[in-house]
Parts: structure tokens; C-alpha cells; sequence
């Protein structure tokens, strides 16, 4: 079974639309390790309008699933990051110290509503790079300004924007279906980054990440899946993002 860094997942329980309660957060994190996770980045929304949680809270859940870890998962490593909403003042919230960029890296992930324009999203991105932050696009495949221009995930790449894509882009549903063309061509112009969870509950929106690992190898090769979920998103939370391929 090949080893899994998962580092865009809602197991923090009680502070989101993720995992309601801790035994729910238990039984996600069994899943991620059943499947061979052994890093992950516990990425509760940072989105205050929908949202609010203090910054207290988010560290005492932390605290306790990495309690939970160390007695049921003793070799699985938790982060604590933020996927954050990028509305415009988002960027100096996170450099404030309101929000965790992932792990002990400054790569800020972040969400966009579907339909948000393409302009005003690059613009937003952008202001991630002058706070001092390497921006990661969140599920680039459900942004329908992309879908719709591939070139303009080459234009992000060039911005020097990571780009994530979620597991359940590769589920065999989706195999002929304009998102999963989408992030095939993504792989085969080697615009994605990462590939995550996106992880809310057990049944539906699980931790799975071995079926999608499977079609990645299929596709490009064992060296590539093992790059896309493992070596570059465990790069991204030690803060050793800015060398290598990333």
C-alpha cells in the first residue's frame, strides 16, 4: 500500500460542515489511515461569515485529536491549517494571525464560490503573494471559470498558484464527465499540485484517496501519483515548499 499525505480534510470536529463530534472525527481519521494516510493537515474553513469559531477553539480540538492519534494512530501526523474563503480582506486576516496558513509552511489554501469571476479571483490570489503567502487553489475542478479555459490554470501556474484537486474528480462516475476530462488534461499538462480529500463525514465526502491514487498512477506513472499525494503536500506542510518541484 503506498504511503498518503492527505493535507485538505474537515476531521476537526464541531467547527464547520465537517465532522459533527469527536467520535465522527475518529472514525474519518480511521478511514485516512486505513487507506495509508500517515500525514495530514486538518484544514477547517476559514470563513467567518459562515463559519465564526475562534482561533481557541480550532487549537483545543487540535490538541485532543492529536491526544487521539498518539494512543489509536501513533504514527500518523496531524497539521492544523485553514482553507480559507478568499473574499477580498481574507489574505490580511490570515497575516494577522486570525487564520493557519498549512502546517509549518506559509502555503495558504483557498476557496472560491463556483461561479466567482476570473479576474476578481486572480486578484484575490494575488493578494495572498503580497501578504507573504505561496496561494493553493482549493478543488480547482469545480471553478467553472476554469473548466470552461484550461489555459487559464496556466496562467495561475505562472502567477506561481498551486493547484489542488479533490479525490472525488476521479471517481469512476466521473470518468466521462467535463471534470474528469478536466483534471485529466490538468495531469497530462502537469498543472496539478496535489491531489486531497476534501474530506466532510464517513459516507459521503470520505477521507478515500486509493481509488484516485490508483487512476493517477494508471495514468502518469507510480513516481507522479507518489509526487502529487505524498511528496509535495508533505514539502507544503513542513514549509519546504519553495524548493523541489514545487
Amino acid at each position: 500500500m503506498p504511503k498518503l499525505a492527505d493535507l485538505h480534510n474537515h476531521a476537526l470536529f464541531g467547527v464547520d460542515d465537517g465532522a459533527k463530534t469527536k467520535e465522527m472525527a475518529e472514525q474519518m481519521l480511521a478511514i485516512s489511515y486505513a487507506e495509508g494516510v500517515r500525514v495530514l493537515c486538518l484544514t477547517p474553513h476559514g470563513d467567518p461569515m459562515r463559519f465564526p469559531c475562534e482561533k481557541e477553539t480550532l487549537l483545543s480540538r487540535f490538541e485532543e485529536l492529536k491526544e487521539l492519534c498518539s494512543e489509536r494512530f501513533p504514527d500518523l501526523t496531524l497539521y492544523l491549517g485553514n482553507e480559507m474563503f478568499g473574499y477580498i480582506d481574507s489574505a490580511a486576516a490570515l497575516a494577522a494571525g486570525s487564520f493557519f496558513s498549512l502546517g509549518e509552511g506559509n502555503v495558504a489554501l483557498v476557496e472560491f464560490a463556483v461561479d466567482v469571476g476570473y479576474r476578481e479571483m486572480c486578484n484575490i490570489l494575488q493578494s495572498y503573494r503580497a501578504a507573504g503567502y505561496r496561494p493553493m487553489l482549493a478543488h480547482a475542478e469545480r471553478i467553472l471559470c476554469l473548466l470552461s479555459d484550461v489555459t487559464r490554470v496556466h496562467e495561475l501556474a505562472e502567477m506561481r498558484v498551486l493547484i489542488q484537486v479533490n479525490t472525488s474528480a476521479f471517481r469512476r462516475g466521473f470518468f466521462a464527465s467535463p471534470v474528469n476530462r478536466f483534471v485529466n488534461r490538468l495531469l497530462d499538462e502537469d498543472l496539478i499540485d496535489v491531489v486531497a480529500s476534501d474530506a466532510h463525514a464517513v459516507e459521503e465526502r470520505t477521507p478515500r484517496m486509493l481509488d484516485a491514487y490508483a487512476a493517477v498512477e494508471k495514468r502518469c506513472g507510480k513516481a507522479r501519483a507518489e509526487q502529487l499525494f505524498y511528496e509535495n503536500p508533505v514539502r507544503i506542510v513542513t514549509g519546504g515548499n519553495e524548493r523541489g518541484h514545487l
